[in-house]
C-alpha cells in the first residue's frame, strides 16, 4: 500500500496493484478489469505503475493477459507526458524498461502498427 495517501477512490486494478496483491490483480483482469487502468493521481496506467516500481510479475501478469484478451495502449502518456517505456527508463529500471519495449516493439510489428524503418 502506499503509504501516507487515500487509495480508496482508485480504480479497482490499480488498488489492487498498489496492495501487492498479484492474485488478485490477475483475477480482476480475467473478470475483464480495464488493462488500462489509470492511477488518477499521476496519470499513471498500470504498466507504468508496475515499470516505475520495477515489478516484473506484474508487467508479465499484464503481458499474459494481453496475449489472450485486451489490448494493452502503448502510447498512454501520465499526467507528465511519459509513456510506460520513459517511466520505467527514468525510474533506472532499464532491463524493465527494454523489455516493455521488446514487447511493445513486437506486438506493434505483428499488429502492422510499427513505425516505417523499425526491423
Amino acid at each position: 500500500m502506499v503509504e501516507g495517501r487515500s487509495i480508496s477512490h482508485l480504480e479497482p486494478l490499480v488498488r489492487s496493484f498498489h496492495d501487492g496483491d498479484l492474485d488478485a490483480f490477475k483475477r480482476m483482469l480475467d473478470r475483464g478489469e480495464d488493462v488500462n487502468s489509470i492511477d488518477n493521481r499521476d496519470g499513471l496506467s498500470v504498466l507504468m505503475l508496475a515499470g516505475l516500481y520495477n515489478d516484473e510479475e506484474f508487467v508479465d501478469a499484464l503481458f499474459d493477459h494481453h496475449d489472450r484478451h485486451q489490448t494493452l495502449d502503448f502510447d498512454l502518456k501520465s499526467n507528465f507526458g511519459a509513456n510506460a517505456v520513459a517511466v520505467t527508463f527514468l525510474a533506472g529500471h532499464r532491463a524493465l524498461a527494454l523489455k516493455i519495449l521488446r514487447y511493445e516493439m513486437a506486438y506493434k510489428r505483428a499488429s502492422g502498427l510499427a513505425p516505417p524503418g523499425v526491423p
